[in-house]
């Protein structure tokens, strides 16, 4: 047996990454994880004393490790009281406190009280406070044992007075029970204690009260609460920034050692995981937190200082990374919400200085979100432009530019002073809350064998960010070294560089020099890449073309009869091809097929050029995934489609120099078929990413979901498919009905439990073109496989009782060019007694789209002569040339 078969290879690589972090986690899961008798703590005795006062509401499942970690201090338990407020808890809350009470009376009070929120709680907590020094420590959270030794002896080493004493905070993960030191502000406790005024200071920040000690004596005289409006998240925060404004001294000590174990829940019910999904985060906060303090500070002082800019600054960066182009993660909110957010932030913003903005450096915020602020809330730019490389094509000698703007700049770019015009460019706008945050402009500019690069905008030259530095003159010479001499190994890898030589031997090297590997799913094909494959097998004799498909599928046999030169999935010939081939095609562009080999380990050797064939038409946006992959050639299959990838205003970072509108190649094979059917009603839904298991390994397979017809989702279908109304169609009508849903539900279709009368098929039993061949209707949901029947021609009715959450951005995309009730090919219903009435209107019409439909067909899908491979075929020839 392997020395790791009991040791995962997650933690494998986390010991290999993080050592010192991987033995912590060990250490501190044995240490609050083992039965009692088995810790050994030492009684430090304390020259200070404190006082927890907890707000509790229904937390049964973690008070007895946040009761453990506090009793288990090694500091002397006289020092420590705990004083819990039950906000009126209706489990088993009251009763383990009880418990603990009896074990530690002289430590722990109880109090109860109405349910009022935590703000009323810790507020009330205060009266009950004995100790000088008070924290709030919340009871899903636990501590390192030495927490109040370590915050004891730095009070008293001090030698400067403290006004608040802050704490290390680790994420404990309850998921997988891991220990990560990855909170933001981590850096405040990189170089030992720190003894900081954050007035002088702007990075000395502040937000938790939970990870927090303060004077109680200056709690009281200045009446400094928690304020229950101020919610969901900056009550803490507003809680901080009136105790410092108002403390006797305004020194912060931040302490290394003193850790606080802040537990992310597994049910994503933490405070940090469950604040952006209420509504008050967006309407009320930012005027009773942000906008409040910024006032107080400036009616008290004068002015606002760095460090509460900087507060309020870090706090806005979090809510544009989280709403920047992501409208559907905010559903919940009207367009009056929506305009009055952004009304806020425009007073907030009067309150901050153009430079803090342009020299903020904290929670990932770059020069994209600086000039973003200065554009929507401050009508300002910044003093001068950047503009980032971002790619280099050596065999093209195109360069890839991008900057971002306020509004359209006049353009100058000059090679060795020579003025150049770009090849291919486009805008995006980036959206905040329907609002243009700021616009992004990507150049490809041709450079040719020119040498120096300068850039003027609004004849202002322009800094140029390559490679970690800045300059306003770049050297080609530089650049062509640099990307030329870019490895992407991070991690040394053996069997990397013993694959990469098994590639170079003559026998694989000439077997699969230049070839053009093809690819639909790893475990099945009937898509575009088998359709454009025989099309060159074919046709273009002088093409080394392969075939990839795992060796189990159902369609390798046919395939093979058929003469394809098939490549096993997985096997050490696909390996070495993917390491000599010119070209990858493929109809999916997940992980498991463009990053089959990791990039990291042969980066240097992958040289081929990748095309997405797609696998349906992309009518919703989805810029979010295909922003993150990227391809030599995209194909597009309508003219609507197409300008929608590239054109200006949306949010797709391709440009007409990846995309070509060439139509799919399988759809010159269904246009054999004509329009007629079999008087067959297929019933084809889509996915949905939130109710499907992970995927296995690389591989397109996933984990099987037990709870999976609990969903909306399997109820709704199957009951439209066992209802008395459709089975009285169907005999009315003499209709026959097939169950057809996306490759990823086809594991659950046993239990959909469906009557005999309705046929359920996989596509292990039937091609996808023959299926298309023989129905007369499909009614589906948000599927592309309604282009398929619009492209013959043929009636759709779609399905879609849970519009709301389908683009409520828990899917892979979101509203497109594309919709359903004004572009579609047929009626939309919400509900299923609809869905039946509109299927009965179809079938009286003898299952033909009236004309509204049938002109929407045309319209969108205009590329019908059949020849969609040659020109696909052509446009990828023409990447590499």
């Amino acid at each position: 047996m392997s020395m790791f078969s009991n040791f995962s290879k997650k933690k494998f690589n986390k010991l290999i990454r993080n050592p010192k972090l991987f033995f912590l986690d060990l250490l501190f899961k044995r240490l609050y994880f083992l039965p009692n008798r088995f810790y050994v703590a030492k009684s430090v005795a304390g020259k200070n004393k404190f006082s927890i006062i907890s707000a509790a509401y229904n937390v049964e499942k973690y008070l007895d490790d946040y009761f453990k970690s506090i009793t288990k201090q090694t500091l002397d338990s006289k020092n420590i009281e705990i004083i819990i407020i039950d906000d009126g808890s209706t489990d088993k809350t009251p009763d383990i406190v009880k418990q603990w009470q009896k074990k530690y009376p002289l430590n722990i009070q109880y109090v109860r009280k109405e349910n009022g929120g935590q703000a009323s709680a810790r507020n009330k907590g205060i009266q009950y406070a004995r100790h000088e020094w008070v924290t709030y420590i919340d009871p899903d959270d636990f501590l390192r044992p030495n927490y109040f030794e370590e915050i004891d002896k730095a009070i008293t080493n001090a030698k400067e007075d403290i006004a608040l004493v802050s704490s290390n905070t680790i994420f404990y993960n309850e998921r997988n029970k891991s220990f990560v030191n990855s909170h933001p502000l981590r850096y405040r406790f990189e170089k030992g204690n720190w003894i900081v005024n954050p007035f002088k200071n702007r990075k000395a920040i502040q937000f938790s009260a939970s990870t927090a000690f303060f004077r109680k004596e200056d709690i009281l005289k200045f009446n400094i609460e928690f304020n229950s409006s101020v919610k969901p998240n900056f009550e803490d925060g507003k809680f901080v920034c009136d105790y410092l404004l108002n403390s006797s001294c305004k020194n912060i000590m931040f302490l290394p050692k003193a850790v606080y174990y802040y537990r992310k829940r597994k049910d994503e019910s933490s405070t940090l995981d469950s604040v952006w999904r209420q509504e008050a985060k967006y309407t009320s906060l930012p005027k009773l937190g942000y906008l409040s303090v910024l006032e107080e500070y400036r009616s008290a002082l004068g002015y606002v200082p760095l460090f509460i800019q900087w507060t309020v600054l870090y706090d806005f960066t979090w809510y544009l990374k989280y709403l920047i182009n992501r409208d559907e993660r905010v559903n919940f909110l009207s367009k009056n919400d929506k305009a009055l957010f952004i009304r806020q932030y425009q007073s907030i913003f009067t309150y901050i200085g153009k430079k803090e903005i342009l020299d903020f450096n904290l929670a990932g915020c770059w020069f994209f979100h600086k000039v973003g602020m200065l554009s929507l809330f401050k009508c300002s730019e910044p003093q001068q432009q950047i503009i980032y490389v971002e790619e280099l094509e050596q065999d093209k000698q195109l360069v890839k530019l991008r900057y971002f703007c306020k509004s359209e700049m006049l353009e100058r770019f000059e090679v060795d002073g020579v003025p150049i015009s770009p090849a291919y460019q486009k805008i995006i706008s980036h959206k905040l809350l329907n609002e243009v945050f700021i616009h992004e402009k990507i150049v490809w500019l041709p450079v040719g064998g020119g040498e120096e690069l300068q850039i003027f905008l609004d004849d202002q030259i322009s800094r140029i960010s390559f490679n970690g530095e800045q300059v306003v003159k770049l050297l080609f010479s530089y650049v062509r070294d640099t990307f030329g001499a870019r490895t992407y190994i991070v991690h040394h890898s053996l069997s990397a560089v013993i694959l990469k030589r098994i590639a170079k031997l003559s026998y694989f090297s000439s077997k699969y020099h230049d070839s053009w590997l093809f690819l639909d799913r790893d475990t099945q094909a009937d898509d575009n890449a088998e359709h454009l494959y025989r099309y060159v097998s074919k046709n273009e004799k002088q093409i080394n073309a392969y075939f990839i498909l795992r060796r189990k599928s159902h369609d390798w046999g046919r395939l093979k009869n058929e003469g394809f030169k098939l490549i096993a999935f997985g096997s050490l010939h696909h390996k070495v091809a993917l390491l000599n081939c010119q070209h990858l095609i493929s109809s999916h562009a997940d992980n498991y097929v463009v990053n089959y080999l990791n990039r990291r380990l042969y980066g240097d050797a992958l040289k081929y050029k990748l095309t997405f064939l797609q696998h349906g038409l992309s009518v919703h946006d989805m810029s979010r995934w295909f922003n993150t992959k990227k391809f030599d050639c995209v194909v597009s299959s309508s003219p609507q489609e197409y300008q929608a990838l590239i054109g200006d205003g949306g949010q797709y970072q391709l440009t007409q120099k990846e995309v070509v509108l060439s139509g799919f190649p399988r759809h010159d094979k269904l246009l054999e078929y004509g329009s007629k059917g079999d008087k067959t009603i297929v019933v084809m839904p889509t996915w949905r990413e939130y109710l499907v298991g992970r995927t296995k390994g690389k591989s397109n397979s996933r984990v099987v979901k037990d709870d999976f017809m609990d969903s909306t989702y399997a109820k709704s279908w199957r009951s439209f498919l066992v209802s008395a109304q459709l089975r009285e169609l169907i005999e009315k009508h003499k209709y026959r009905v097939i169950f057809f849903p996306h490759a990823n539900i086809q594991p659950y279709l046993r239990e959909f439990d469906i009557p005999k009368n309705i046929e359920v098929l996989s596509h292990s039993e039937i091609g996808i073109q023959e299926l298309f061949k023989i129905s007369t209707v499909l009614i589906t949901d948000y599927s592309s496989v309604a282009y398929e029947m619009a492209l013959m021609r043929k009636p759709v009715l779609y399905y879609q009782f849970d519009y709301d959450e389908f683009y409520s951005g828990s899917h892979v995309c979101k509203k497109g060019f594309f919709d359903y009730v004004d572009d579609g090919f047929g009626a939309v219903s919400y509900d299923e007694e609809t869905l039946v009435n509109e299927l009965s209107l179809v079938l009286d019409n003898n299952g033909v789209p009236t004309k509204k439909y049938y002109d929407r067909m045309v319209k969108l899908l205009p590329l019908v002569d059949g020849n969609n491979c040659s020109r696909t075929f052509e446009a990828i020839r023409s990447v590499a040339s």
